[in-house]
């Protein structure tokens, strides 16, 4: 997979620094205390980023079908505690905890 997807460390290096700045973005649009990213109910935008972090997050919700992080690597279950702790992530798992 890593060989034919043409993987390597600057290039994860790069994406996961995109993956920063997307939270970053989406921190700047909860940080007036919204409940939502586009209104005032859950829409389309939550619909869409919660699923898409979940990677990053890895909400209970979904440890039955991906397994848990214990047995992730280190650098996995660190990089998850990071975007756990960030505005945007505890947004995910909030939309996971109680939109689904």
């Amino acid at each position: 997979m890593v060989r034919g997807l043409g993987i390597h460390q600057p290039g994860f290096e790069r994406s996961l620094e995109v993956v920063r700045q997307t939270f970053l973005r989406v921190e700047a649009k909860l940080r007036d205390g919204r409940q939502f990213l586009a209104g005032d109910q859950f829409s389309a935008a939550d619909l869409t980023f919660a699923p898409l972090a979940y990677p990053l997050v890895w909400p209970d919700q979904v440890v039955k079908f991906v397994g848990t992080l214990d047995v992730m690597p280190d650098f996995f279950r660190s990089t998850v505690a990071e975007f756990r702790a960030a505005l945007a992530g505890q947004f995910a798992l909030k939309m996971y905890a109680e939109q689904r």
